[in-house]
């Protein structure tokens, strides 16, 4: 709300830039990670599943260096504190 408000942001663009991200480089854990937390931001309840969804694909990769092993590493513990928050 406090995005839409201030900077007329709407959640299809959000969605619409990730995907473009996504398409572009779709092996970066850090995209996943990122959209994965918008995704939770903009609405929990509904966004839940897709978020997961992408924390694990996030958490999947294999890194090519250190950075990229700190964003699945990263993105593996959002999948779990998410996961329980979920039960």
């Amino acid at each position: 709300a406090t995005g839409r408000v201030t900077f007329g942001a709407k959640q299809t663009d959000v969605r619409n830039y990730f995907d473009r991200a996504l398409t572009t480089v779709p092996d970066v854990s850090v995209i996943r990670y990122e959209y994965a937390n918008a995704l939770l931001y903009m609405d929990k309840k509904r966004q839940i599943d897709e978020a997961l969804s992408q924390l694990e694909q996030a958490s999947k990769h294999r890194p090519s260096f250190s950075m990229e092993a700190l964003d699945a590493m990263y993105a593996a513990k959002r999948r779990k504190e998410i996961d329980a928050l979920a039960k």
